[in-house]
């Protein structure tokens, strides 16, 4: 039961949702991880859900200090579900004994949508042993499994050295699938690996594409949402300092709090409520 709990924590931080434009409330830039209060979480005694919660984030942090705690759950924790754990976080940031765990994991799996999350942690970490086997699951018979490979895909960004991974020729392709749902997902993965590094024209111009020739309405619908997030991804990259980008958020609220009568300031009286 903890195993499957814990790859229900896999799977959310694997796949964030990434199609829709964000709003203002959205963009705002959130506090940074607390590693010293997640690394007492993760040896405490809460219950496993919070304890991998933690393991999960500190996995996601890659500072040295939360290597070195996961290293020593990895080494020393009582629980057996909580040192897998620790071995997935530590995966997820390139660590070679997490790496060798997960492989082993990776081939032993009977599941594919484990075999799927398993096999996409390692290719993100550059794992060139899973590529064949994520590239295998990308061509499933089963067009849900497709689908979550899919919405894998785009967190893996641009290839990684050795890994023989291409996000873009794998989200082009999914793209076309026969199947409405994959084609979705493909397209709502389109702006995660845009941020990741992908190059943008060509993902860009297949999701103009999609947008006025596929005949299912749900398509045309999550290729719009694709357009909208690469607009607005490309309006923050030129002028990160406009209201409804993080960064345009962070300092007018700063400004606004300084002076509550400034420029601009009528316009966010809800943003600023919303982060008193």
């Amino acid at each position: 039961m903890k195993i499957a709990c814990l790859f229900c924590f896999l799977i959310g931080f694997a796949v964030l949702p990434s199609g829709a434009m964000p709003d203002a409330q959205d963009a705002v830039v959130r506090p940074e991880t607390d590693v010293p209060s997640l690394v007492a979480v993760a040896r405490g005694q809460a219950a496993f859900s919070d304890r991998a919660h933690a393991i999960a984030l500190l996995g996601e942090s890659k500072s040295p200090e939360a290597e070195t705690a996961l290293l020593d759950l990895l080494d020393s924790d009582s629980d057996q579900d909580i040192q897998r754990a620790a071995g997935f976080a530590l995966a997820r940031m390139g660590n070679e004994r997490g790496l060798k765990m997960l492989r082993k994991f990776m081939e032993e799996a009977k599941d594919l949508r484990q075999k799927a999350i398993l096999a996409s942690i390692l290719v993100e970490a550059g794992d060139a042993a899973a590529y064949p086997v994520f590239d295998e699951l990308t061509r499933a018979t089963d067009p849900e499994l497709r689908a979550l490979v899919a919405q894998f895909a785009g967190k893996l960004g641009v290839e990684k050295a050795g890994s023989g991974y291409d996000a873009t020729t794998v989200l082009l392709r999914l793209s076309q699938d026969k199947d409405a749902s994959v084609r979705s997902a493909a397209l709502y993965s389109f702006i995660e690996t845009i941020r990741r590094g992908s190059p943008r024209e060509p993902l860009q111009q297949a999701a103009q594409k999609i947008f006025e020739t596929d005949p299912a309405p749900e398509v045309r619908e999550a290729a719009r949402l694709a357009l909208s997030s690469i607009i607005y991804w490309v309006h923050c990259s030129e002028k990160p300092l406009s209201l409804g980008c993080p960064e345009g958020n962070k300092k007018i609220i700063a400004d606004c709090r300084r002076n509550p009568n400034g420029e601009g300031c009528d316009q966010i009286k809800d943003l600023l409520k919303q982060n008193r």
